[in-house]
């Protein structure tokens, strides 16, 4: 998500994406590996995250690949 860690797109029924706007602290803070963190922290998180889409079977990392940091995948 250059340049806005605001938002990002949910799915609706059928698969189809919708833009709608979410708050990137606020689904941090809802993952279990984050939930005890303090917002600040939460945030410099946040503006360090980056939306990656990917298509159906698309490969996004291959085992044995350097780690460059950590995957969430919010849909799919």
């Amino acid at each position: 998500m250059p340049g806005n860690r605001d938002n990002y797109n949910i799915p609706q029924k059928g698969g189809e994406l919708l833009n709608v706007p979410i708050k990137v602290i606020t689904f941090l803070a809802n993952v279990p590996l984050f939930k005890e963190l303090a917002s600040e922290e939460l945030e410099r998180i946040a503006v360090s995250t980056q939306e990656v889409r990917a298509e159906r079977s698309e490969v996004l990392f291959h085992r044995g690949d350097a780690a460059l940091g950590i995957h969430i995948i919010v849909y799919g």
